[in-house]
């Protein structure tokens, strides 16, 4: 991995014996302008870019922050364009719905067990409401730090989190996991089916980097995925997008 003064992340690899450049980026326009010629030289020497799905347009060419404005420089390139990313607004909704019904759980077995340490015992706080309590305690944790609120509080006590991928991201539970599995999946299935495609760059947000390529690393991790079934159920993004340049604007091609 090689990380830029200008804020991105670079991890280079081989998928099904072809070549792929992982990128993780600030998506900011500010962050764009500063980095555009290096993402131009990025670009060019491969023969299509996947991109992170921009949460309010299924065109990604509205977009102008960032991943609209790389796909810009590919459809001046004449390169098709792969999306995997299977986020949209429902799955930002649940995100949030998961995250708070995880934080209400920490905050009442919290209170509770902490009425319990000073002497006063709460209602109902039998053998068996200690049991519930530590089991509202134990999903209550994965839940909200899985969530995107969770984990942006754990990037603001420990920095580097956005970057990495470690314990904490095996045993929480939230959208952003789901996608960097399915965007893993994804990538496999488009490098492994596409015939005429021997080498892509894939921009994404710079916290899934690390999570996207671990699991391309290992695949048997993406056994995970059977545990989001409630995201797979309301995206509606869940095939691969095929965008190909055809008279100055992009076309989609096909879903697979």
């Amino acid at each position: 991995m090689t990380q830029s003064e200008n804020t991105y992340l670079v991890d280079d690899l081989q998928v099904a014996g072809k070549r792929l450049s992982l990128v993780g980026i600030l998506h900011s326009r500010e962050e764009f302008m500063k980095n555009k010629s290096e993402y131009e030289r990025m670009i060019k020497p491969y023969s299509a870019i996947m991109l992170e799905q921009p949460l309010w347009y299924v065109d990604f060419s509205y977009d102008q922050s960032s991943f609209g404005q790389i796909a810009a420089i590919a459809l001046k390139m004449n390169k098709k364009v792969y999306i995997a990313d299977p986020f949209d607004a429902r799955v930002l909704t649940a995100d949030a719905v998961f995250g708070l019904a995880g934080l209400s759980m920490l905050v009442k077995s919290s209170i509770d067990f902490g009425k319990r340490a000073i002497g006063k015992s709460p209602e109902g706080f039998s053998r068996r409401g200690l049991i519930l309590r530590a089991g509202m305690l134990a999903l209550g944790l994965p839940l909200f730090f899985g969530s995107l609120p969770g984990m942006d509080l754990r990037s603001a006590i420990h920095k580097g989190s956005a970057f990495s991928y470690g314990l904490d991201d095996k045993v929480t539970w939230g959208s952003k996991d789901w996608r960097d599995i399915w965007i893993a999946m994804g990538i496999d299935k488009v490098l492994s089916n596409v015939p005429d495609l021997h080498t892509m760059i894939a921009f994404h947000g710079i916290g899934h980097q690390q999570g996207i390529l671990h699991y391309l690393l290992h695949p048997e991790d993406r056994r995970r995925e059977a545990a989001y079934e409630p995201f797979k159920r309301i995206s509606t993004n869940l095939a691969v997008r095929e965008w190909i340049p055809k008279k100055h604007k992009w076309e989609l091609a096909r879903q697979f």
